[in-house]
């Protein structure tokens, strides 16, 4: 007797007919009740899906991947070794603010050049808050100002910011690691407005998906901190330091308005000087030092005022338990004392209350109730004159921190004039130089 074989459009699974078709759709809905198969942990996800539907849990999955050991090789995930194994992530092995936008708006390298030194260096090169940089530049004075580079408290509260390959490449290839690129730019897209066009295709500032900026910030630490936290090595006034990583915020271009996730360090829950009672052995023999980073951690660490929302691993709500999720592989290490604060995927909720994301230290200058990093970014801006800070990322200025209230919500229509270039939510555009060479207008900082 001839052996049965399959028709066109079944196939055998365990001797048993199977259509093609029906195998697809079960698949289909598999998949759209549930979500692709999850890839291992130490990669990065690419799922738009958990981050509409599940964004908790996706915020939690990119950061176990975008804080898994790199090779050092090359800007990627060792899968070799654990989380919490010492040495350098994989968001510390991209690209930085200042190695992406060069003095006099020089074309940075390729991707691939000077990845591997990054992780050999070993040496943690903080730079001062750009939410403060940022304010200062967008509010009068003396209406608001704080220290900034060269004094204890930028240099004690830092911050790095650094680019994925997506987005590196991306400002690379199209030039826009030059302020003259951005203006040109701008002034495309003004005159459009005045002749009642459409942008034209290069006037429009647009990320591709999968693109990332990651921001962290440091605190001086002490060596018996070291196990409850995520360090790096660092200089601190010509003293050998360490550093903690205190909070961490990302964003991936995922969703049209990006998907936003920041977490910050369990200690941050209170106010921070009351719980760190003493500096390092390094610092605190300096009494007048010891005193300025006293007044700086009070001006920065307010604790949370706002609380944590995190329906992954809080499964009950108010989902504000403040926990970490479970059977990850976050267990026993330096990232169990880690915390989500919260995610963001649109301006406003389905009622069409404004949403709010705010971390407690890298806004913590501001009035915490009245923040939004997608408002925020939102105003990322460049003018047709070459201005990088067009928009006041600020409602309402005065004196005090209560006074610092950002935007929330949809962003205000009028504030977005005819001369003004959106940059697609990316503030570190703004810290493109002007290239000399280059015969366009530029009016940035040279």
């Amino acid at each position: 007797m001839r052996a049965w074989r399959p028709k066109s459009g079944e196939v055998t699974l365990k001797h048993r007919k199977y259509s093609t078709t029906a195998i697809a759709c079960g698949a289909f809905l598999f998949c759209f009740l549930h979500g692709p198969a999850q890839s291992q942990v130490w990669q990065e996800p690419s799922d738009p899906a958990m981050a509409i539907n599940r964004p908790d849990e996706y915020a939690w999955r990119l950061f176990i991947a975008l804080n898994w050991p790199a090779d050092a090789s090359g800007c990627r995930s060792d899968p070799q070794k654990k989380l919490g194994d010492p040495g350098m992530t994989v968001w510390e092995s991209w690209r930085s603010r200042t190695e992406t936008y060069l003095p006099g708006g020089k074309k940075p390298p390729e991707w691939g050049v000077g990845c591997s030194q990054q992780l050999s260096a070993g040496i943690k090169v903080l730079a001062p808050s750009s939410q403060a940089a940022a304010a200062n530049s967008a509010v009068p004075k003396p209406a608001f100002t704080h220290p900034l580079p060269g004094e204890a408290l930028s240099s004690q509260l830092s911050e790095e910011v650094r680019l994925n390959k997506a987005s590196y490449d991306f400002i690379r290839d199209e030039g826009l690691y030059a302020r003259n690129e951005q203006t040109a730019r701008a002034r495309m897209a003004l005159e459009a407005r005045k002749n009642g066009q459409p942008l034209p295709e290069k006037a429009v500032i647009s990320f591709p998906v999968g693109a990332k900026e990651a921001k962290g910030h440091w605190a001086l630490i002490r060596d018996e901190d070291k196990s409850r936290y995520h360090w790096a090595s660092g200089k601190f006034k010509d003293r050998d330091v360490t550093y903690g990583l205190v909070a961490f915020s990302f964003t991936t271009k995922d969703l049209p308005n990006w998907f936003w996730a920041t977490f910050e360090h369990v200690d941050n829950e209170v106010d921070w000087p009351e719980l760190k009672k003493r500096w390092p052995s390094q610092i605190e023999s300096d009494a007048a030092l010891v005193a300025e980073l006293n007044q700086a951690t009070r001006d920065w660490f307010a604790g949370w005022e706002v609380k944590s929302v995190d329906k992954f691993s809080c499964k009950t709500p108010p989902h504000n338990c403040n926990d970490f999720p479970k059977g990850l592989g976050i267990e026993g290490n330096k990232w169990q004392y880690y915390r989500l604060r919260g995610t963001q995927t649109e301006f406003v909720d389905a009622k069409g209350a404004p949403t709010r994301l705010v971390n407690s230290k890298i806004e913590g200058i501001f009035e915490q109730r009245h923040m939004s990093c997608i408002t925020c970014h939102a105003l990322a801006a460049v003018n047709s004159d070459g201005s990088d800070m067009p928009i006041a990322i600020l409602e309402r200025r005065g004196p005090t921190r209560k006074d610092k209230i950002g935007f929330i919500g949809a962003p205000k229509t009028e504030l977005f004039k005819d001369n003004i270039l959106q940059l697609d939510f990316v503030w570190s555009l703004r810290m493109a130089s002007c290239d000399p060479t280059d015969e366009r207008p530029c009016e940035g900082s040279q």
